[in-house]
């Protein structure tokens, strides 16, 4: 005598019918002998997405990626300003080399008597958008030297308060 329950292939079958029409289907079956279902909205296919759950997967995804696109710019703006400061460090100090090297030097049409005060000159390629100023305070036995060196983004000769720069002041005692 055949068991009257379902067999596993007709179970399978079941499922696959249940399963494509009805969203959700809890299957509590009892080994070969019965199954049983529980469903709820029926749609016509499960196939693909709707158009809303697109949307909230894009709201999700815009959530999480607008604040990763401000701490990259903004990492980008801090990388800009400290290769800025860094070239104007080498730069500046490469100024006061030659200014000192100029007053402590052997040519006479140079030397501590000599005033080095410079307004807004720029360097020359590829530093063209550095510029720089010397400030000497022309004194007798001591000079004072003050060189300002800075990213000039607005292209005006004056070192604002938002632009990038360095400033270096010296000392230089008269020997001779």
């Amino acid at each position: 005598m055949r068991n009257k329950g379902l067999t596993p292939l007709e179970v399978r079958n079941a499922l696959r019918h249940f399963c494509k029409y009805w969203v959700t289907c809890s299957l509590y079956h009892y080994f070969y002998r019965s199954v049983r279902t529980k469903f709820s909205v029926k749609l016509t296919s499960l196939t693909g997405l709707t158009f809303l759950e697109i949307l909230a997967a894009l709201l999700i995804m815009s959530i999480a990626f607008i604040p990763m696109m401000k701490l990259m710019t903004g990492g980008v703006e801090r990388a800009r300003g400290i290769d800025a400061i860094t070239r104007s460090a080498f730069l500046a100090e490469g100024k006061m080399e030659e200014v000192r090297s100029l007053i402590l030097g052997t040519d006479p049409s140079y030397g501590f008597s000599h005033n080095y005060t410079q307004s807004a000159t720029a360097f020359p390629s590829p530093n063209g958008s550095f510029k720089y100023t010397v400030s000497d305070n022309a004194a007798s036995n001591i000079k004072e030297l003050n060189i300002d060196v800075w990213l000039d983004e607005d292209a005006n000769s004056v070192f604002d308060d938002y632009e990038y720069g360095v400033t270096l002041d010296t000392k230089v005692a008269d020997r001779g």
